[in-house]
């Protein structure tokens, strides 16, 4: 940052993709010492061709900002910033402030008087603050998929594989063998049964195309749900489907064994 007026030298906006510049808390200033490292970020701020300059410079100009390399720095003539969190926190958040395509940290020790590696054991405190600031980020829970009501005359009860007669599974009462399927309509991806339990657990059957029957089956005959395999009473089924729109349709019935 700072040095030599770089206007002169840029080709025109047809050329360029991208403006960056390489920023280190090395300071060259008399006024203050490379330790006070809160005057030094002032003056990375603010000094000609500093970092205002260049995000005015770039937003004149249509242009996402980079940083290829930028870092810390031990130097032998005392110039360099040191263990500087301050830094490193403070150009963390000018990053995120400003539309900056891409930056670079460079873990290196360029030479004996020159270093910037974080784990080279110059920089314990820049260390710890550049893994809190740009460790993994938290990945955002989705929102969840708008929901609507299923039509609980599409939730049958049949006693034929075949489907061919059925009534509504809701307030029907279930004896011996039984067949229960949601009907198709368009658009539906996906159809999940939740059998007496809860949709925060495992689906008792997950069906990824028509004919959606709770216990699977061919175009031409459903699996029954066996005699005995539910007690005698009430029961609950929560039939949830998933539309190609990205809404899920859910609707849940009772049902009596006798």
């Amino acid at each position: 940052m700072g040095a030599a007026n770089p206007v002169p030298m840029y080709p025109g906006d047809a050329y360029v993709d991208l403006i960056g510049a390489d920023n280190y808390d090395n300071s060259w200033s008399w006024s203050y010492p490379s330790s006070d490292h809160v005057k030094a970020w002032n003056g990375f701020l603010t000094e000609s061709y500093g970092l205002n300059w260049l995000a005015t410079f770039a937003a004149q100009h249509g242009k996402r900002l980079s940083f290829p390399e930028w870092g810390v720095q031990w130097t032998c003539d005392g110039h360099g910033g040191a263990d500087d969190p301050y830094f490193i926190q403070q150009f963390h958040d000018w990053i995120t402030k400003h539309d900056v395509a891409y930056e670079s940290y460079f873990n290196n020790d360029e030479s004996a008087c020159t270093k910037s590696a974080l784990l080279d054991g110059h920089f314990p405190q820049a260390a710890a603050m550049y893994q809190k600031l740009w460790g993994a980020p938290v990945v955002a829970t989705p929102p969840p998929a708008p929901s609507a009501a299923l039509d609980l005359t599409r939730i049958r009860l049949s006693t034929t594989a075949g489907r061919s007669t059925s009534v509504m599974l809701f307030g029907a009462t279930v004896t011996g063998a039984a067949y229960l399927w949601l009907v198709d309509a368009p658009g539906t991806t996906q159809v999940r049964f939740y059998l007496d339990r809860a949709t925060t657990t495992t689906p008792t059957q997950t069906e990824g195309s028509a004919p959606w029957d709770l216990k699977g089956g061919a175009t031409d005959a459903a699996n029954p749900l066996p005699a005995g395999t539910l007690t005698v009473g009430g029961h609950q089924l929560t039939v949830l489907a998933s539309m190609s729109s990205g809404v899920v349709q859910s609707a849940t019935v009772s049902f009596t064994v006798r």
